[in-house]
């Protein structure tokens, strides 16, 4: 299983049918409470990763 894409860096996805598979699988077995939950979690995650990125340019501007 491969989890680095070409350029050498983490892969953000499934790199694999059977990963997305499984992860398909697992959402569709949540239930709807359980689905708004993860969702409202991925939501988060991205909103802090974008964050961590927007700061990390303002310290290389001010650099």
């Amino acid at each position: 299983m491969n989890k680095f894409n070409q350029a050498g860096t983490p892969a953000a996805t499934p790199t694999t049918t059977s990963e997305k598979d499984l992860l398909v699988a697992a959402y569709q077995a949540l239930d709807t409470e359980r689905r708004a939950q993860l969702l409202s979690y991925a939501q988060y995650l991205v909103d802090q990763s974008q964050t961590t990125t927007e700061q990390r340019v303002k310290a290389m501007e001010f650099n």
